[in-house]
């Protein structure tokens, strides 16, 4: 019904550009992992705001079924990660990225706290338009639980 893609982030590794792509029932979803993407100048901005920190856990990717979403999964995918023993596993804690107005209210209510946001102007076309979303999507938001 879903799934979470998770990697790791460490300060002082350089970060290699990779792509990855799945495919669920005929639909391909694929990421190209650390482009200079807005969400990407969200993932960059972690270590300025945790100038001591040297390694954290990203949620990359998350997908729930169009079938089975408002049924918590996206929830419990993220309810299933221990902070405590990442913590232990030397984990500053887990940052997010948050591109849905839907994911922006579920990180906050499960305790994340927003960090930063995009600005409006990040969000234009090539040709200058204005890129318009179908919800109440603003920004897009960098969380942290730690």
């Amino acid at each position: 019904v879903g799934f979470r893609l998770y990697s790791i982030a460490h300060r002082d590794k350089a970060q290699k550009t990779f792509k990855f792509s799945v495919n669920y029932l005929g639909c391909e979803l694929s990421k190209n992992m650390f482009s200079d993407t807005i969400l990407e100048k969200q993932k960059r901005k972690i270590w300025s705001f945790y100038p001591d920190a040297n390694k954290v856990l990203r949620q990359e990717l998350t997908f729930v079924d169009p079938h089975y979403q408002r049924q918590g999964i996206a929830s419990h995918f993220i309810k299933l990660l221990n902070i405590d023993q990442l913590k232990k596993d030397g984990f500053a804690g887990i940052q997010s990225e948050a591109s849905s107005h839907m994911n922006q209210k579920l990180l906050k209510k499960l305790g994340y706290k927003m960090l930063s946001e995009s600005e409006q102007s990040e969000y234009c076309r090539s040709n200058g338009s204005r890129i318009v979303f179908p919800d109440e999507t603003k920004s897009v938001q960098l969380f942290f639980l730690s």
